[in-house]
């Protein structure tokens, strides 16, 4: 898989990386397929570099006031001498001091926002996804194969062996092994956050709850879906939408839209984008008054006025970051100052020896 050096224009081959992903209250589908539930409200050690300590992610989650789930709050990169904190409220910070995106570290980082969603991009080709309601994805590239450990599993293509812990004994429990990887030093360490235990939210929920959430998260067997059955077999999203849902109490549709996203994130990743959303599901609000078009896998380098006459192939071989759902400038719009215009309407932009040009009206 082609990778970009922050700092550097040109891309260098990584081998093929792994994605192990967070969400809903919380679920992890660790780099090898498996799925676990794990209800902690501590910080735990998400992955990391076992072999040489290239990089650590932690992720520390809370209850969100409901005992006994949880909710993946903010994640901490670890990366050479920088730490990156990504926040709920679109709050990023480097080294603890909060930073306006796009932000370039050379020559570790490169952070940036796109709609609902911030990319940290590091210079040894590991990936990081927040959505900041409690959706996080890591890739790391294939050169880490049987090199990682935490809740994300060792990447070694056996998803049977995920579940072990720092001593490297394997358990059964999903509990246990959550709860082997909390952090207990550093500046993320909470003394009060309570350990996790195996719940069963709808058995506590009653039959009602548990009937209703079977009904609401059908729709991902359902005909929408369909397209991604081949490719992303259904039933793990499944069994975590109906937890979720019965965990969630009055905030369902909250927590049905997460592990949608999460499923059609998983979905665009085996290259097939599945077109669900709609005024009534989970529908994201774009400015139209600019323009904006929500698409579910927009280009991840828009055309603007300043690339224009640069052919789209060009412009996306230059770009390597993955698709991202998000709000975007319809076809024959292009974007200028936020907003979407039509491309004569763009300002005469005069290219002069220098690296800035110059915009004339």
């Amino acid at each position: 898989m082609p990778a970009v050096i922050p700092g550097l224009c040109c891309p260098h081959c990584l081998p093929r990386p792994a994605t192990c992903s967070a969400f809903g209250d919380p679920h992890y589908r660790t780099f090898d397929g498996r799925m676990l539930h794990f209800q902690g409200t501590c910080t735990y050690v998400l992955t990391q570099d076992c072999e040489s300590g290239d990089f650590s992610v932690h992720a520390t989650n809370d209850d969100r006031g409901r005992k006994g789930v949880s909710w993946t709050k903010e994640v901490t990169v670890f990366l050479g001498d920088v730490t990156v904190q990504l926040l709920q409220d679109w709050i990023v910070k480097v080294n603890d001091e909060a930073v306006t995106l796009p932000f370039l570290r050379e020559p570790y980082i490169y952070i940036e926002r796109q709609t609902n969603t911030i990319l940290l991009n590091t210079n040894i080709g590991l990936k990081v996804l927040w959505s900041p309601r409690s959706h996080v994805e890591v890739s790391v590239p294939g050169s880490y194969k049987g090199h990682t450990c935490g809740l994300c599993g060792n990447f070694n293509n056996y998803y049977q062996d995920d579940l072990r812990m720092p001593n490297g004994r394997i358990t059964l429990s999903e509990s246990e092994f959550g709860n082997s990887w909390r952090v207990t030093n550093g500046t993320h360490f909470r003394s009060s956050c309570r350990p996790g235990e195996n719940v069963d939210p709808c058995k506590d929920a009653g039959y009602q709850a548990k009937k209703g959430a079977n009904t609401r998260c059908k729709i991902l067997k359902s005909a929408i879906f369909k397209p991604c059955h081949p490719v992303v077999p259904p039933e793990q999203w499944y069994g975590a939408c109906v937890y979720d849902l019965c965990a969630c109490g009055a905030n369902t549709d909250d927590c049905l839209c997460d592990t949608l996203e999460a499923y059609a994130s998983q979905c665009r990743a085996a290259g097939v984008i599945v077109q669900w959303r709609s005024a009534s599901l989970c529908a994201v609000g774009c400015p139209v008054e600019r323009g904006f078009v929500f698409d579910e896998c927009g280009p991840p380098c828009p055309v603007t006025c300043f690339n224009v006459d640069v052919p789209l192939g060009v412009i996306e071989s230059h770009c390597f970051k993955p698709c991202v759902p998000g709000c975007q400038c319809p076809a024959g719009l292009v974007l200028h100052n936020n907003y979407c215009i039509p491309q004569e309407k763009c300002p005469k932009i005069i290219h002069g020896s220098s690296s800035n040009a110059t915009v004339t009206q």
